[in-house]
C-alpha cells in the first residue's frame, strides 16, 4: 500500500543498522524549519505513535519539515528490542539531528516525549550548533526511577498470577546478564543500565537554548498538575513551563491523536523560537 500523499518513508544508515523514518515535508515544498520527534519508551512509544504522526502532519501543514524515527529495535528499524542499548539510541538521535540539520540548512528543533527528553537533552548538549530548541512533553527526569516504575508493573502482574517477585530479584537478573521482560518488551541489561544512569539534572541545556516544558493534566480538570520540580540546571525552563489539558496518550490502550497537545506542539515552533 502506498504511503499517504506527502509522507516520505525511508531507511537511513545509522550507527547500528538501518533506521526507519517517516518524513513529513513542509507544505509548499520548502525545506523550512526542521523538527525531530523523539519517541518515548517501549509500550509508551507504541501507544504514542498515532499522536506523534499527527504532530508530524500538523508541523508540515505549518511549513516545517518533521521527521519521526523508529529507534533501533523498534518499529521497522534494524535489530530486536532485546538488543537495543541506550548508547545506540543516543548515537542514532545524534546522527539524525546532524543529518536533518544539514539537509534543511536549519538547526533542528527536538520535540521529545517522556524518556525521549533524556535523549534529546544529551543531543542538545553534544551538538549545540545543530539544535535550535527543545520541547519536552511530560519529561521523565530520572531514568532509574522510571525503570523502577516499570518493574513495579511487572511485579504487580506477577502477583496477580500468584507469583512473588521483587525489584531486587529483577535487578539481580540484569546483573547476571539476563533480559527482563516488562509488558512484552525484553529489556536487556545494557539498556537498563544506560536508562538508569540518565537524569535531566546531569544534562542541563546550553545557555540561551529555547525550551518549552509541557506538563499534561486530564481534560476538563482544573486541578494543578502534580509535576516534579525542575531539575538542577533547568531553571531557564521555568518561564515557558505550562500545563496542557490533553490525554496522556502514552498511557492509553486506544490510539489517540490528542489534538490540543498537537496544536500546542505546533505553536512551540513559532518564528521567535526558530533559528534563521
Amino acid at each position: 500500500m502506498p504511503p499517504p500523499p506527502g509522507l516520505q518513508p525511508a531507511f537511513v544508515d545509522g550507527p547500528a543498522g538501518a533506521i526507519f523514518t517517516l518524513r513529513f515535508p513542509a507544505a509548499g515544498g520548502s525545506l523550512g524549519t526542521a523538527a525531530l520527534l523523539v519517541p518515548p519508551f517501549a509500550e509508551e512509544m507504541n501507544r504514542a505513535r498515532r499522536f506523534l504522526a499527527a504532530t508530524g502532519r500538523g508541523l508540515a501543514a505549518q511549513g516545517h519539515t518533521a521527521l519521526l524515527p523508529d529507534l533501533h529495535g523498534t518499529g521497522d528499524s534494524a535489530g530486536a528490542f532485546a538488543a537495543a542499548t541506550w548508547e545506540i539510541w543516543q548515537a542514532e538521535l545524534d546522527t539524525l539531528t546532524e543529518r536533518l540539520a544539514a539537509e534543511t540548512g536549519h538547526p533542528v528543533h527536538l520535540i521529545a516525549v517522556r524518556t525521549g527528553a533524556l535523549l534529546a537533552a544529551a543531543t542538545a548538549r553534544q551538538h549545540p550548533g545543530a539544535v535550535a530548541g527543545l520541547t519536552l512533553v511530560q519529561p521523565v527526569t530520572d531514568g532509574g526511577r522510571f525503570l523502577d516504575q516499570l518493574l513495579r508493573v511487572r511485579i504487580a502482574a506477577a502477583m496477580a498470577q500468584g507469583q512473588r517477585e521483587s525489584r531486587a530479584d529483577l535487578r539481580a537478573a540484569w546483573q547476571t546478564g539476563e533480559a527482563v521482560e516488562v509488558g512484552g518488551y525484553a529489556i536487556a541489561p545494557a539498556l537498563a543500565e544506560g536508562l538508569s544512569a540518565c537524569r535531566l539534572g546531569d544534562l542541563p541545556p546550553p545557555a540561551g537554548l529555547p525550551i518549552a516544558w509541557l506538563d499534561i493534566r486530564a481534560p476538563g480538570s482544573d486541578a494543578p498538575t502534580q509535576s516534579p520540580a525542575l531539575p538542577a540546571g533547568w531553571h531557564s525552563a521555568a518561564d515557558t513551563r505550562r500545563s496542557i489539558a490533553a490525554p496522556a496518550v502514552w498511557q492509553l490502550a486506544e490510539p489517540e491523536t490528542a489534538d490540543p497537545l498537537v496544536a500546542e506542539l505546533c505553536n512551540t515552533l513559532s518564528p521567535q523560537q526558530v533559528a534563521a
